[in-house]
């Protein structure tokens, strides 16, 4: 389910009023939604997509503009050393049980990657958190939409304990009106930063 261009707009006007990332990287990029929004920070903009077919339309609207990877986006922030001020989106919500063997290793790997225990990978979502922080710059920016799970379920409440260990500024924004009416699923707004006046 893509995120509602007005969370998008909102999400990025939300940067705009931190900071100006001159590398921004969009792991889900879907229909590339976020690349109109983020075109007015003048950065360069890289897009992943696991689906080959969504990565060819991604190639063809914006490839003059963003550098495109079709990947597993797990595997590829274990394969890389580039590193972004900002990596936004709204990574996919799927069960453990239902994710694909391969995505499974990726996962198990980058969790050990960050000496964290097995148990935390319980949905894709927690994969592309720690994805993102191993791809990050030293005062980069992560803001996601995550389930509102984040909030609630044990598995969340130690990645929540170990991101509070790598950021100084963690936001968390929640909404009283379902975002995404096709589906029952609550969300939250997850920004994580290294900010030079962190807030007490």
């Amino acid at each position: 389910f893509y995120t509602p261009e007005g969370l998008v707009d909102y999400m990025v006007s939300y940067i705009r009023d931190r900071f100006t990332p001159q590398s921004i990287l969009e792991p889900t990029a879907g229909d590339g939604r976020f690349v109109p929004a983020l075109r007015e920070f003048g950065a360069d903009i890289s897009l992943a997509e696991f689906q080959e077919n969504k990565a060819k339309k991604l190639l063809d609207s914006f490839g003059m503009e963003c550098t495109v990877y079709c990947c597993d986006f797990i595997q590829h922030s274990l394969d890389t050393d580039k590193t972004y001020d900002l990596i936004i989106g709204n990574p996919p919500y799927i069960a453990k049980k239902n994710v694909p063997e391969e995505q499974c290793e990726s996962s198990e790997k980058i969790l050990k990657h960050f000496n964290l225990d097995k148990s935390i990978f319980q949905n894709l979502w927690v994969s592309f958190v720690l994805s993102s922080l191993k791809l990050l710059t030293t005062n980069g920016s992560i803001f996601f939409v995550l389930p509102f799970e984040f909030l609630q379920v044990q598995y969340a409440e130690k990645l929540r304990a170990f991101l509070e260990t790598k950021f100084n500024t963690i936001e968390i924004i929640t909404f009283e009106e379902r975002i995404f009416e096709e589906i029952e699923q609550d969300i939250c707004l997850v920004y994580l930063s290294n900010e030079p006046q962190a807030k007490a």
